[in-house]
């Protein structure tokens, strides 16, 4: 028996390795089959279990959209509505079992009806995958039949000058029938908006005004102004130079230095603004009632320079070629220079508050709150979160070195700025307007009578022409109609929304539009009007605009290159960008990019109050396509869903768009 075993060894060892594959391939070959057939069974199952899974989803899918309809269009309490959303899905999913379904709600505006459950794999099983889970959820507005509060935001501008009819006509359609369904239980605000808007000037308590010019954007283009008088000192041809920004022309998106003529200034227009932050407050004033800035001829200074009356200086804070002391310890309020011309009262629009975004002592954004995109409150103590009133400076009576009498634009040379309503006059005594050119001819600097002072003398009335037709001017240009704070009164509003006119100058800042219909919705100050934050609480702004954000450019090459608006002057560098040290872009571009970024951070904060917003975008199509597609999804960006975004290509769209968003109040819909 031995031999025999040593004998099968032996061949064993001597046998070619193939001969030993072929004696054993037949076991080899069903292993391999067993695991191939293996991997093919899973992959069908996988196929197969995942069809069923879609199948019961699309089914929970509708039962979870019918509950949360049933609910929406006849809510209940908590409890009742749960066991609504139980029977209505345990309709739909028959024989199914262990179904979890939860009510909740995610606004005041919506329920949401949650399910889930686990079904069982069929192929599946042999790789121990016994269930799948299956989760959706669903939600739906509900019916209008509650109180609401809701405000009309509504873009007043130039552009609108031949479609303020079709616009009066689909808001008033629009109220009439919110009113007619809600009745007692809908307020309603109107906001008209161009580059600014008009709260009204005597719409809170003065306490909430920024009076004494302490909020840090308060008089930015007048604060440098040139207002110590140096005997015989006559500025040079370009020996300024400014920080970076809009090279080339400032519609582009170009950067670098300027260091062109009008940039003159740059020594003082370019210092941080707390230079400024020392004043005594300054109440209220009617017009005329302050010492008008003319200069103290009887006491000179120890160095030979003449003040304005009231005014004070520090001899350290010198231009670079010696030629002027800078204010320091009285800050230039927008009151008191309504106060210094007379016949101009302050007609109660105002700014934009400072941000995050904004210049501090250090650079940009050092932690300030975002007080324009937000409906945070006026606190007396803190003045960047007061309101600043608005005051378009009066502009140069000289372009290019042609002289422009104060009045409507264009003046009869065919160019000038924007908005001349007073007449600059001879400069004091000693000084003078004029700069060298390289030729050495003297030519009339226009950047120095944009920003002198003492053409708010007191002595000549301002040409003031505040009304909605295209040749506004004077210190409230381009101010358009007083906010109407909510009210239950269907005649107010109705009253209101006809007697809206069109406002030109300036541009379209629609993130101001969204802010002041959000302040007359919010429970906060300086309104107050709106109920509470709560989810029982309908809130609702409709936001209409038929264009971008954007400013009128204004003598691009002058130191104002726009017209103003809430947020300033191009020029005065408040759209940024954001860098460690003041560089901002004078370009267009730039300001457009700016407003959109506040306009989006001013819904995204409205929506996290709750509040529904819809848009609607009066598209004639006389924008490029790049700026139409832009628009639209803004307007996206800015609605609740995309679905509340519509748009209008004419008159009669508009009236359509405006009577779909007052449909979508009074209907139960699915928004999710």
């Amino acid at each position: 028996m031995q031999n025999d075993d040593q004998r099968l060894l032996r061949d064993a060892k001597a046998a070619p390795a193939s001969r030993v594959w072929r004696a054993n391939r037949d076991g080899n070959v069903a292993i391999m089959f067993a695991l191939v057939a293996f991997a093919i069974l899973g992959t069908v199952g996988v196929s197969v279990d995942y069809g069923r899974k879609l199948s019961a989803i699309a089914k929970a899918q509708g039962a979870a959209d019918a509950a949360a309809l049933a609910i929406a269009g006849n809510p209940k309490t908590d409890s009742e509505n749960l066991v609504m959303a139980k029977n209505v899905v345990g309709a739909h999913l028959m024989g199914v079992a262990g179904v979890n379904v939860a009510v909740t709600r995610p606004s005041s505006l919506a329920y949401r009806v949650s399910l889930s459950y686990k079904t069982p794999t069929s192929l599946m099983q042999i790789a121990g995958f016994k269930t799948m889970d299956v989760a959706v959820s669903s939600d739906a507005s509900a019916a209008s039949g509650g109180p609401v509060e809701v405000a009309l935001a509504l873009d007043n501008t130039g552009s609108m000058r031949n479609d303020m009819p079709a616009l009066r006509a689909a808001a008033g359609d629009f109220a009439r029938s919110v009113f007619s369904t809600g009745g007692t239980n809908v307020k309603m605000s109107v906001v008209p908006y161009v580059a600014a808007v008009n709260p009204g000037a005597n719409a809170w308590p003065l306490w909430m005004i920024d009076s004494s010019a302490k909020s840090m954007w308060h008089g930015y283009f007048q604060a440098w102004a040139w207002i110590t008088i140096q005997p015989n000192c006559t500025p040079n041809w370009m020996t300024g130079s400014g920080g970076g920004g809009g090279g080339g022309t400032p519609g582009s998106s170009s950067s670098g230095d300027r260091s062109d003529a009008i940039d003159i200034l740059a020594p003082l227009t370019r210092f941080a603004r707390n230079l400024f932050g020392v004043s005594p407050a300054l109440a209220q004033t009617t017009a005329n009632t302050i010492s008008p800035l003319l200069p103290d001829a009887k006491s000179p200074t120890p160095e030979g320079f003449f003040l304005p009356n009231g005014f004070s200086y520090d001899p350290a804070a010198t231009s670079g070629d010696g030629c002027a002391h800078m204010n320091n310890t009285a800050p230039i309020s927008n009151l008191d220079l309504f106060a210094r011309m007379p016949g101009t009262v302050w007609k109660g629009c105002v700014e934009a508050r400072p941000s995050s975004n904004d210049l501090l002592a250090g650079g940009y954004g050092s932690g300030n709150p975002d007080f324009d995109v937000t409906d945070d409150p006026p606190v007396a103590s803190n003045p960047n979160s007061l309101f600043v009133p608005y005051l378009w400076p009066d502009e140069s009576d000289y372009q290019d070195n042609v002289y422009n009498a104060p009045g409507p634009y264009p003046p009869p040379s065919g160019a000038g700025y924007h908005n001349n309503y007073l007449a600059d006059g001879a400069p004091p005594a000693t000084w003078s307007y004029d700069m060298t050119d390289p030729s050495g001819a003297k030519i009339r600097h226009d950047g120095m009578q944009n920003n002198t002072l003492f053409k708010y003398n007191g002595t000549a009335p301002a040409l003031i022409r505040e009304t909605g037709n295209a040749d506004t001017y004077g210190p409230n240009a381009s101010c358009p109609d007083p906010v109407l704070r909510l009210t239950t009164s269907a005649a107010a509003v109705d009253s209101k929304i006809n007697s809206l006119s069109y406002w030109t100058g300036g541009g379209t800042v629609i993130s101001e539009g969204l802010m002041w219909a959000w302040r007359t919705l919010s429970p906060n100050l300086p309104f107050a009007d709106g109920k509470p934050y709560d989810k029982a609480n309908r809130k609702v702004i409709v936001l209409m605009t038929d264009g971008v954000n954007g400013l009128a450019d204004n003598n691009i090459w002058s130191n104002v290159v726009s017209d103003y608006s809430a947020y300033n002057y191009l020029g005065a560098g408040r759209q940024g960008p954001l860098t460690p040290t003041w560089a901002p872009q004078w370009t267009f571009d730039r300001m457009t990019a700016f407003l959109d970024e506040r306009t989006r951070a001013a819904c995204s904060n409205a929506k996290a109050r709750g509040i529904e917003i819809y848009t609607i975008f009066f598209n004639r199509g006389t924008m490029t396509t790049a700026q139409q597609a832009s628009s639209r999804k803004l307007l996206s960006d800015c609605a609740t869903t995309t679905q509340n975004l519509y748009e209008a290509k004419d008159a009669s769209g508009l009236q359509v768009a405006f009577g779909q968003v007052a449909s979508a109040f009074g209907k139960v819909r699915l928004v999710k």
